[in-house]
Order: structure tokens, then sequence, then C-alpha cells
């Protein structure tokens, strides 16, 4: 089999546009705005797309038919929302607006990859990835078309958060990013 350019192409360009403005880019830019190291947060994040997407990529609909995609979008609903109640505890109880030490590097990925992982399964872009890999018949391409277009579009979303956090005070952040978490929470369980 031949290596194919266009696949590579068609997969990043298809991908990247599909998560500008996506719920995954808005949840990103708020992980960002909690946690201190935006490199384990873009890390966790992308590492979890290209597990989700890869998963598309060789399992296809065979997945879907393990785990109802009911059962997986009340979980990482249920995930959602028990991470936005807490980010909201902790700004309301710390009033300082300081991140405490647990919240700190390491925790940092696993936040992005588990919230992330429950955010892409059965996602637009998981289906997309999927599509083009039968489109094109050449998986690993696709599959390095889809992480480079994800890679970059998180990127972005984490670089935009980092931002905001130079212009609003860092408690406001964290009750913005707390109640995004609560809405995406309740948006998955009850659709």
């Amino acid at each position: 089999m031949n290596f194919s350019l266009e696949a590579v192409v068609s997969a990043f360009a298809l991908l990247f546009l599909a998560e500008v403005g996506d719920k995954t880019q808005l949840l990103l830019l708020a992980l960002a705005t909690r946690y201190r190291s935006a490199w384990h947060v873009f890390l966790g994040a992308w590492f979890a797309e290209i597990i989700v997407d890869g998963v598309a990529i060789y399992f296809g609909a065979a997945l879907t038919r393990l785990v109802p995609l009911s059962v997986v979008k009340a979980g990482g609903g249920l995930l959602f929302v028990g991470l936005g109640v807490y980010s909201l505890y902790r700004a309301f109880k710390d009033g300082s607006g300081r991140e405490p030490r647990a919240f700190e590097a390491g925790n940092a990925f696993v936040a992005a990859f588990g919230t992330i992982f429950f955010s892409e399964f059965g996602d637009k872009s998981q289906l997309t990835a999927g599509l083009l890999a039968l489109q094109w018949g050449h998986p690993f391409e696709v599959l390095a078309g889809v992480a480079l277009g994800l890679g970059l579009a998180s990127a972005l979303s984490i670089f935009l958060g980092r931002k905001l956090q130079q212009w609003l005070p860092r408690k406001q952040l964290k009750l913005v990013s707390g109640g995004l978490f609560v809405l995406f929470g309740l948006f998955f369980v009850f659709t």
C-alpha cells in the first residue's frame, strides 16, 4: 500500500475545521485557565483525542455496539458536572483565587485526558475520522492527519485560554470554567 499524502491533508483540514469553535475547544480553553501547566493540558487532551479517534479509525462502529453511546455520554456528562461543581466549590471556598498545590502539572494531564476522552467519544470528530479511514483506505495516514489537525486546534484553544488569564482575575476564570463544565455535563446527560 502506497503512502497517501491526500489522506493526511484531507484528515488534517477536515478535523481542524470541524474542531474550531467546537465544545472540545471551549473545554480546553476552560482547562487552560484552570491549570498552571498548559503543556500538560495539551498533552492530556491530544493523547485522548488520538486514542478516541484511533479507535474510530480501527474499530469503527463495532465499538459502539459494545458500549452503548448513551452510557458513555451519561458517564462523561456526570464527570463534567462533578468537575464543574468541584471547580465552583474551590472558587468560592478559596477567596484568593490561587490554585491548590494538587492542581499543578500532574493532575492537569489527567483532567485534560479524562475530560477530552469522554467528550470526544461519539463526537463528530470521531465519526469523521472513522469515515475518512473508510474512504481513503489509509488508516495510518488518516490518523496522522487527525492528530495534526486536532493538535493544532487544541493548541490554539489553550493559547487563547492562557491569554484570558492575563485579562481576567483568576477567581472569575474559575467561576466561568466551573460553569462551563456544569453546563456541558448537563448537556451530555440530557441529550
